[in-house]
């Protein structure tokens, strides 16, 4: 770094007017304790144990709860993210639960309700690697969700069109990718002490995230003159189930963007 001028190296530059000026020419020469300093043996000629140090707090590792929704939570909060009274509901209470189930780990369906898909956590419950990869990739996906809680809010409601969503999910795969790769939140993930994911489950998770967010990017750059163009390549891209219940119970195709976000 530049010190500016004058050389300032934290207050150890030569005083002004030189040493002898300081006083140093006319020291005494008993330098007491500097000169002589004191033995680290004591009278006896031994030479004494010091204290043990105190342990070092490590982090709690995260616990494993019976209640999946619960070990969701705590596995969030652990990873030293705020969670700030959003709901976290199991997605099987959601209307369109089984077309989600398929396609996501997680939705937002508001500023305050995120839906979680729980059941890689009740497949995985007897094979602990599994468990754990399966564990890593919700905290991932909860996290992806956070970022569209914060556009919902921003945006006083939901995507307005699916144009919009696609814009959203185009900032939130952005947001999750760097997430990931902050080596904190990576080694969060995958040290056995913490999560315990496998590094080819995390780097999977990782990679997936940075394929969606280039076709995101891509899209937002494509101009149509109907939005339901849009709701057709979100459709085919997968992001999307191409049906949903209706508040009857009936399939509809050509759903709008508030009726995939109706109060279920």
């Amino acid at each position: 770094m530049d010190g500016g001028e004058g050389d300032d190296y934290g207050g150890l530059q030569q005083p002004a007017g030189g040493y002898a000026d300081a006083g140093v020419a006319d020291a005494p020469t008993d330098y007491g304790d500097v000169q002589n300093p004191p033995s680290p043996y004591d009278t006896s000629g031994k030479k004494p144990v010091p204290p043990p140090k105190p342990p070092v707090k490590a982090d709690p590792k995260p616990p494993v709860k019976a209640d999946p929704i619960e070990q969701v939570k705590s596995d969030v909060t652990l990873a030293k993210v705020k969670l700030d009274g959003l709901n976290l509901i199991n997605m099987k209470r959601h209307r369109n639960g089984a077309a989600f189930e398929s396609k996501f780990d997680a939705w937002t369906n508001s500023s305050t309700d995120i839906y979680v898909n729980v059941q890689p956590l009740l497949n995985t419950k007897k094979n602990p690697n599994d468990y754990n990869n399966a564990r890593a990739g919700l905290v991932v996906a909860v996290i992806h969700e956070i970022v569209h809680v914060i556009q919902f809010k921003n945006n006083k409601r939901h995507p307005k069109t699916f144009q919009q969503m696609i814009e959203f999910e185009s900032d939130a795969y952005s947001k999750s990718v760097a997430w990931m790769d902050d080596p904190n939140n990576y080694t969060y993930l995958t040290d056995t002490k913490k999560i315990g994911a496998t590094t080819d489950s995390v780097d999977g998770m990782r990679d997936s995230l940075a394929k969606e967010k280039t076709a995101f990017e891509a899209r937002t750059k494509v101009k149509v003159t109907k939005d339901d163009d849009n709701r057709t390549w979100l459709t085919g891209n997968d992001s999307l189930p191409k049906t949903i219940k209706d508040k009857a119970g009936n399939d509809k195709a050509d759903y709008t963007v508030d009726d995939l976000y109706e109060t279920p």
